[in-house]
């Protein structure tokens, strides 16, 4: 999810939180929800064909990955 969709998704946000330390949080109105840090990564956690996925998406946004959501992380 680039940043435009972001601006596209937050017109259909049901709450949301700024924290001044980490950045802010939202809940979309279909029940996913994600994170703009301010560090300028992103998360984004979402269901797929009934999986439940995460998205990570580094500062350059050139680099974005999947998980299935309890998956592990390795580099």
């Amino acid at each position: 999810m680039n940043r435009d969709d972001l601006l596209i998704e937050l017109a259909l946000v049901s709450q949301w939180v700024f924290l001044e330390k980490y950045g802010l949080a939202y809940r979309l109105k279909n029940g996913n929800f994600g994170m703009q840090f301010n560090d300028k990564t992103q998360i984004y956690m979402f269901q797929e064909n009934g999986v439940e996925m995460v998205s990570y998406i580094p500062r350059d946004a050139s680099a974005q990955q999947y998980f299935k959501k309890g998956s592990v992380f390795s580099q």
